[in-house]
């Protein structure tokens, strides 16, 4: 993370991250102060304002569509004050996806964007606030329009 400043950071199977109580607590000091101190082998300080996405299984034994509300199944792998570190988490429900379906290549349209252009677009919407959202009645029908297309796409997944 100490070279991350101003990036994305993706931490697969976080869940993991609870049987290491030492980075977990590195991870929630990083994300407090937006700085990486480092008092191993060298000592110091960087920025360090990440981004943070994970993905993650729910822990204690149970699977995705034994929860109400994904927010249930990550309040059994992390802390609230942890919780509230990550901009966004990736549940998965087993067997939503076939894995082969997973594993092909997207060949339906290819959009070409440059590491620089993708870096200034993404810094550009970190500096937005809430006020700065604008959501037209058009934008909102379409919005509702791709929810409903998603839930019934993905609900046979969840159990329901």
């Amino acid at each position: 993370m100490p070279n991350s400043d101003k990036t994305i950071l993706f931490i697969d199977e976080l869940q993991l991250l609870q049987q290491n109580q030492e980075a977990l607590m590195a991870l929630r000091e990083i994300r407090s102060n937006g700085q990486a101190v480092i008092t191993k082998i060298r000592k110091g300080s960087k920025p360090c304002r990440v981004r943070l996405i994970a993905s993650a299984n729910p822990n204690k034994g149970l699977e995705m569509h034994s929860f109400r509300r994904g927010c249930h199944a990550i309040a059994t792998i992390m802390q609230p004050p942890d919780m509230r570190r990550f901009d966004i988490f990736q549940l998965f429900f087993q067997g939503e996806v076939p894995a082969e379906d997973a594993l092909q290549e997207n060949t339906n349209e290819k959009i070409e964007v440059s590491p620089k252009m993708l870096r200034t677009a993404v810094q550009w919407a970190w500096t937005r606030g809430y006020q700065d959202i604008k959501f037209t009645p058009e934008v909102t029908r379409a919005i509702l329009s791709r929810s409903k297309q998603l839930i019934n796409k993905y609900q046979a997944a969840s159990g329901s």
